[in-house]
């Protein structure tokens, strides 16, 4: 992969109701005040942070978008009804099509810049298709101790999955179909594994299920040759899905003081 690639925010969809109940009326979490910045913002500007990146497409409804989050990006796509087709949909807006394209989420409100470097060097030492990120969960409880995430237990030690996605743009065509159910599976871990296969569930079941394991059949289902890049940064396995998560945000952003 390339020095230079391409950023792909994903603000489309709608608010989740979990998180309805707890912020102001927003129409995606994107909006979501934290720290008094939005929490698409917080994205962007790390995205800024770093001189990797050579464009910025924000997946959203532009009619949504504030003007300072506007100034943030290169252009806006309308986000289609699933991730996957909100994806393409940014695609589709790539000025170029020769640089890989790093895929965010909107909601990774402590994402740094270095985080971002980091993962990209560590991807350039593999040859592959599709990259995706996974924290150790040592590494995210040190920072973020109690953090709600769906931990996999794998040979190698216990992960949650990470934010941050590399691909080529071309890869995401081949593996359409697999990668929407991926998406849509996401925080299941035994349906992921059913989805892999009954050797994948055993292996899992009797605890020798391995990274490579799954590197190796996640590759053959998407017919491009994917491999998992583990992070020593805690903020790549953080993101607000759900009220708990904000709430550990805000305690971090806005801690209390106490009363003299």
């Amino acid at each position: 992969m390339t020095a230079s690639v391409t950023a792909v925010v994903l603000a489309g969809g709608t608010l989740e109701e979990s998180l309805q109940q707890v912020v102001p009326p927003v129409k995606h979490k994107a909006w979501i005040p934290l720290g008094g910045r939005l929490l698409v913002e917080r994205v962007l500007n790390a995205l800024h942070g770093s001189s990797r990146i050579a464009e910025r497409v924000l997946v959203a409804s532009p009619a949504d978008v504030p003007a300072r989050v506007r100034a943030l990006v290169d252009t806006v796509a309308e986000p289609g009804p699933s991730p996957l087709l909100s994806l393409e949909s940014g695609l589709q807006k790539l000025s170029r099509d020769d640089l890989p394209v790093l895929v965010i989420p909107c909601d990774m409100c402590f994402l740094e810049p270095l985080s971002i470097e980091d993962f990209l060097d560590r991807c350039a030492r593999r040859s592959a298709d599709l990259y995706y990120s996974y924290v150790r969960r040592e590494t995210s409880e040190a920072r973020y101790p109690g953090l709600r995430h769906t931990w996999v237990k794998l040979r190698e030690g216990t992960f949650c999955g990470g934010g941050l996605m590399l691909c080529r743009p071309q890869s995401i065509q081949r593996a359409r179909a697999f990668l929407d159910s991926l998406t849509q599976e996401r925080k299941r871990p035994w349906q992921l594994a059913r989805l892999l296969g009954p050797k994948i569930i055993l292996k899992w079941v009797f605890g020798q299920l391995s990274i490579a394991d799954l590197e190796e059949r996640t590759s053959l289902h998407l017919r491009v040759r994917a491999v998992g890049i583990e992070s020593p940064h805690p903020d790549v396995g953080f993101n607000v899905d759900a009220p708990e998560e904000l709430a550990t945000a805000l305690s971090l952003v806005e801690p209390t003081t106490s009363s003299s």
